[in-house]
């Protein structure tokens, strides 16, 4: 009893240190993992019925989370919260680190313990680890692209508003509070058709033209 505890207490940490290393929020992921699984499962007390009619109770396996195809992964220590959310039995071995690029057929993380409960979090494990993986692949391929060109991909709004806040004052202006900065998500949607152009005035920062064909 007391050896199990200490596993369980080991998971819980090694969770907490990998979530500090890829600068994510416990409590945030937490409620992630949480509310993911009781859509999965049906409810806060949702239980996967074909796991539990067909797998006896004290069964236990070993399985591999393996890669379907080349990109970069991430997301790794959220999958490890899953299972461990499901059952803290299920001790979880995390086999690359996050941001490695991989190949079809890499092995990235081993679980291992209850078939049960391998069996209810890998669903929602691998659906968390394959959005997160694909970002992270896309935005690769876009900073792969844009190497030695001077430009940067910056992702998240946040990190728009960020270079803004920085940029601004080479201008003489500056973020106030109370401005309204919009990247294009609060604008309506205009339809153009061929031969239409639109042209967009950024003040001191220039315009910029655009020409359907």
């Amino acid at each position: 009893m007391t050896a199990n505890a200490g596993r369980i207490s080991d998971m819980a940490s090694t969770i907490t240190d990998a979530f500090e290393t890829v600068g994510l929020d416990p409590a945030t992921v937490d409620r992630v993992v949480r509310m993911a699984l009781e859509e999965d499962l049906g409810g806060p007390d949702g239980v996967d019925v074909t796991s539990v009619a067909t797998i006896p109770s004290d069964q236990v396996d070993v399985a591999d989370i393996v890669a379907r195809g080349d990109g970069v992964v991430a997301g790794l220590a959220v999958a490890t919260a899953v299972f461990v959310r499901v059952d803290p039995r299920v001790h979880v071995e995390i086999l690359i680190g996050d941001g490695a690029r991989v190949k079809s057929g890499d092995v990235l993380m081993t679980v291992s313990g209850p078939t049960r409960s391998l069996l209810t979090a890998e669903r929602t494990a691998i659906n968390l680890l394959s959005r997160l993986s694909g970002v992270a692949t896309h935005t690769r391929r876009w900073a792969d692209a844009l190497s030695g060109t001077g430009a940067a991909v910056l992702g998240h709004p946040l990190n728009v508003m960020a270079w803004l806040a920085d940029e601004l004052p080479r201008f003489g202006s500056r973020l106030r509070r109370g401005d309204v900065v919009t990247t294009g998500v609060a604008t309506d949607v205009f339809e153009a058709a061929a031969g239409d152009s639109c042209r967009a005035d950024f003040g001191p920062f220039g315009t910029v033209t655009v020409a359907f064909s």
